[in-house]
């Protein structure tokens, strides 16, 4: 009797552990946007010359980078094209961060991302990328 008490004690704690992970996985921004100094976007999957988001469009980008939210677990092969476009945050610190706009890896798991809508000027920001040396 007493061994059903600890299995049911385990399983409700590891139930209650895996809640938790799912609602953090899926609050928690994919991107920090504090202390933000220079964002680049990059098209060709990171590669070639990126485009740096000029001043004027600073707060209106970093406001979306901050909407991305892990969304649903990616099963099997991502399809391809996901991971074309790539943004590369530099920090006040000097520290930079380059990953892609789609998926995210959150504790050994890869996620799709959801994010509000794109803001008008990333078209523009997007022309200036090129596969040029």
């Amino acid at each position: 009797m007493k061994n059903k008490k600890w299995i049911i004690i385990v399983l409700t704690f590891i139930l209650v552990l895996s809640v938790a992970l799912v609602v953090f996985v899926k609050t928690k921004p994919v991107f920090e946007t504090d202390n933000i100094s220079r964002i680049t976007f990059y098209a060709y999957y990171g590669a070639g010359i990126g485009s740096e988001v000029p001043t004027e469009h600073m707060a209106e980008i970093v406001d979306w980078l901050g909407s991305f939210r892990a969304g649903r677990m990616v099963f099997g092969m991502i399809p391809p094209g996901t991971g074309t476009i790539k943004v590369e945050i530099e920090y006040t610190d000097g520290t930079i961060v380059k990953q892609g706009l789609d998926t995210v890896e959150i504790l050994w798991n890869v996620y799709y991302t959801k994010s509000q809508g794109t803001p008008a000027c990333f078209d523009e920001i997007m022309s200036k990328t090129s596969l040029g040396n």
